[in-house]
């Protein structure tokens, strides 16, 4: 099992799975009693690859990747044998089925 820290701040959170680090920033600027930022379906779940974490010019979280719509990834059925295919011309950034499980699994206890 994937072991990770959430990390929540004014974007919703921030985790680390494999080489992924994941963000999750709110569209609106609401807050529940916990003082955080609401998130609903128009929220954004950004990636970013971690192996390049600030290296040649890169931010701490790694180079950008993609991102989508939180309700696309929670609820839209995953893609090749279960994981989710980042980028289509590059091999490497494709989230593996295992990893994309915990990640959707992560998200769902942010809701």
């Amino acid at each position: 099992m994937n072991k990770t820290s959430i990390i929540r701040s004014e974007v919703r959170a921030t985790f680390k799975v494999g080489r992924w680090t994941v963000k999750v920033v709110p569209a609106t600027e609401g807050h529940r009693k916990t003082g955080f930022p609401e998130l609903d379906s128009d929220s954004v779940v950004q990636f970013y690859d971690n192996k390049y974490a600030g290296v040649n010019g890169f931010p701490p979280e790694g180079q950008f990747v993609s991102s989508y719509y939180l309700r696309s990834t929670l609820f839209e059925k995953p893609h090749n044998g279960g994981g989710l295919d980042l980028c289509g011309y590059e091999p490497e950034w494709k989230v593996s089925a295992d990893d994309y499980a915990f990640i959707r699994k992560c998200l769902k206890g942010l809701l």
